[in-house]
């Protein structure tokens, strides 16, 4: 998950997990706050290896809807195993009951951080962030799975000692498996961001194919 030095969601000054030893994990610090819950930094205790816990709100877990997608992206990221798909190493849930999700620990930013600070992309960083995205796509869609939320702030650019902007994609928590007939929403319903939906997505069209990622 990334590391923002400046977060894009609220910072909470108190939290009572950092510090904590949750399983194989020891929790660090707060990256980010958001809607569903938080996302930590954590360390694997024998590895010493850094990474991201995404904790879902207790309150949300009685909602079935929302665990099932907190669920959903962790086992589709993980069956994937494409490198430009960020690396989800473990799911489970903490004393209290909250789900947690633990995920490589990625050092960057999103691609929509870049579009605010520089604008556009010369053509070149266009194509090379692009096709990788590409790449992880086509990974997705050939196991039947769609996205449903291609939008700048889930492709992140990572900087390595190797490569500079290699791409991961993020948030699979609106993905949907082709054929399933398992809905997590009321008919009619609609899941995306305004920008970035397909026409069909926009109408609430049950059965969405990889075009709609295409689209997006």
């Amino acid at each position: 998950m990334p590391d923002h030095a400046q977060p894009r969601w609220g910072q909470t000054p108190a939290d009572p997990l950092v510090g904590q030893d949750i399983g194989p994990y020891k929790v660090v610090r707060v990256i980010g706050v958001g809607g569903m819950g938080s996302v930590y930094e954590a360390v694997q205790v024998r590895s010493k290896r850094r990474c991201a816990m995404k904790v879902l709100l207790r309150d949300l877990m009685a909602d079935p809807t929302y665990l099932e997608r907190f669920k959903r992206e962790a086992e589709i990221a993980s069956a994937l195993g494409n490198k430009h798909i960020v690396d989800v190493l473990d799911f489970n849930n903490l004393p209290s009951g909250a789900a947690y999700i633990v995920m490589e620990f990625l050092t960057g930013e999103d691609l929509a951080t870049r579009l605010e600070r520089q604008g556009k992309l010369p053509m070149a960083d266009a194509q090379h962030i692009l096709s990788q995205v590409v790449s992880a796509l086509d990974a997705a869609h050939s196991r039947g799975i769609v996205h449903r939320d291609i939008k700048p702030e889930n492709i992140f650019l990572c900087q390595t000692d190797d490569e500079q902007d290699f791409v991961k994609l993020v948030d699979f928590g609106l993905s949907k498996m082709r054929g399933s007939s398992k809905r997590l929403t009321a008919n009619l319903s609609v899941l995306g961001t305004p920008w970035y939906m397909s026409p069909e997505q926009d109408r609430g069209d049950a059965d969405l194919d990889h075009r709609t990622d295409i689209y997006a």
